[in-house]
């Protein structure tokens, strides 16, 4: 759980710099969304996204549709959880079907959010299957299609059109450090972009 611990203290870091102001305690949320997103796999740690070191992209990449609702929203904080639905492909060194889902936490208390509405979400646990083991993913060991499922994103919205989001995400599959099998650390990493339409 190193890797999950990591971006839960960023989260964490995040609600504590960007304090609700008074007339944004409670914005009516949309209760579905759907979208659209890809990106290509990468080989290293999730926190690269600070880092920026010791990243090797390949020639691997994912596209996906996915699909949220709402499942609970604090009563005067802008915090919401959602459930969130993909169904993705993977193409490059091997054409792989992949279905996930995870409960996704949201945060969208910004200062900026009168100009450009932000929101900040993480799901450290979810489920994610594989229509078989993709070579990336393969230890000396093995592999395994299934695999825990986690998303950190982070999603605009101009305030004119907050039904319409661009994103950036974390798309990450992994044994959370062996729980899940014996396979030796297997899992991978997308960096993807994607657009939202909220309803």
């Amino acid at each position: 759980m190193i890797r999950e611990m990591f971006f839960l203290r960023i989260t964490i870091f995040l609600l504590a710099i960007c304090p609700v102001r008074a007339g944004h305690a409670r914005t009516p949320e949309h209760r579905w969304s759907l979208g659209v997103y890809g990106g290509r796999f990468y080989d290293s740690s999730p926190n690269f996204l600070l880092t920026l070191r010791e990243t090797n992209f390949e020639s691997h990449h994912l596209v996906a549709a996915n699909g949220t609702r709402v499942l609970w929203q604090a009563g005067r904080w802008p915090l919401f959880l959602v459930l969130d639905l993909v169904v993705g492909r993977q193409f490059g060194q091997a054409d792989l079907t992949e279905l996930a889902t995870a409960p996704i936490l949201y945060w969208g208390g910004f200062p900026w959010n009168d100009h450009l509405r932000t929101r900040v979400g993480f799901g450290p646990v979810g489920v994610s299957w594989l229509s078989g083991v993709s070579p990336l993913e393969k230890t000396a060991k093995g592999g395994s299609p299934w695999l825990n499922f986690l998303v950190l994103e982070v999603a605009v919205a101009l305030a004119r059109w907050p039904a319409h989001e661009v994103f950036i995400r974390l798309h990450h599959r992994c044994d959370v450090l062996g729980l899940l099998n014996d396979h030796g650390m297997n899992g991978g990493d997308f960096l993807v972009v994607g657009y939202r339409w909220r309803f």
